[in-house]
């Protein structure tokens, strides 16, 4: 396992494939978990590298607002194109 101080390509990727795995053989659940979670990691503010992939295809901030995940406060970004 390599530790990286950034994110790096393909991290968020690895991210929602390690919570897809747990939660399909833990708990049965399934692609609209995984689905779930993957947008909801990538609109969090402070993941800067999404934010930058986004608007690097076009994609615009339309809304931003404070919300709730695992206990913690967290300001989630929708972004259209």
């Amino acid at each position: 396992m390599k530790i990286a101080d950034r994110f790096l390509p393909g991290s968020l990727r690895a991210i929602v494939t390690l919570h897809a795995k747990h939660y399909a053989t833990h708990r049965g659940f399934g692609t609209f978990f995984e689905a779930k979670v993957a947008r909801e990691i990538a609109e969090f503010s402070g993941l800067q590298p999404a934010r930058h992939l986004y608007e690097s295809f076009g994609f615009t901030l339309i809304s931003e607002e404070e919300g709730q995940a695992g206990g913690t406060r967290v300001k989630e970004q929708e972004f259209c194109r």
